[in-house]
């Protein structure tokens, strides 16, 4: 292939000055080739810069999902703790567990239940496990048993009394047989847990 000399060139383009289209082609060329290099140099840092902007616009977003969480959880564990402290109010030390027991006496009088019996079920104490809350406390259930005479009624007063009580007890069985004697009575065996604090 010949090599075409400077002069050849030239009188070429002079050739091309009178003719306006292909002015038009050659000058859109020269201006894309420029525009391409120049736009090129240019558009790479863009399009990393925009990566850049998406990525810190979707930590924005999870940041005030975070936001909501943080604010979500803090609520709720100071509701936790509230419950928790009240919780903590309920729970009674071994100490303690007579004082109980006249609480649940008490119970019986207010709601006119009669109380034939009732007892710590401690040999059953024995087999349960302590919960260790923290280093100093352990807590451990006590079971107690109370034999009763009661009417519907007054039994459903004497257990809103016992589960609404300031020391925490929780019916975990109630066996109703009918009385032979008096219609409107029954006898009544509930059995209940109360929580101790271990000394």
């Amino acid at each position: 292939m010949k090599l075409m000399d400077m002069n050849e060139v030239l009188e070429k383009l002079k050739s091309l000055k009178d003719n306006a289209k292909a002015l038009v082609v050659v000058f859109s060329v020269v201006l894309l080739l420029d525009g391409f290099v120049l736009v090129r140099a240019q558009f790479i840092p863009l399009m990393r810069m925009w990566s850049k902007a998406s990525k810190v616009k979707a930590d924005i977003r999870q940041a005030g999902v975070d936001s909501k969480s943080e604010t979500v959880f803090k609520s709720r564990l100071s509701d936790l703790n509230t419950e928790m402290a009240n919780l903590n109010k309920k729970v009674v030390a071994e100490e303690e567990l007579p004082q109980a027991l006249e609480t649940i006496s008490k119970f019986a009088g207010i709601s006119t239940v009669k109380i034939l019996k009732i007892r710590p079920m401690s040999e059953a104490r024995h087999a349960q496990k302590t919960v260790k809350v923290s280093n100093e406390e352990e807590l451990v259930r006590e079971k107690i048993s109370v034999t009763a005479i009661a009417g519907f009624t007054q039994l459903g007063r004497f257990l809103a009394l016992i589960e609404n009580s300031p020391v925490f007890f929780d019916v975990r069985k109630l066996e109703i047989r009918a009385g032979s004697q008096e219609n409107m009575k029954h006898s009544v065996t509930i059995f209940l847990d109360v929580i101790l604090r271990k000394s």
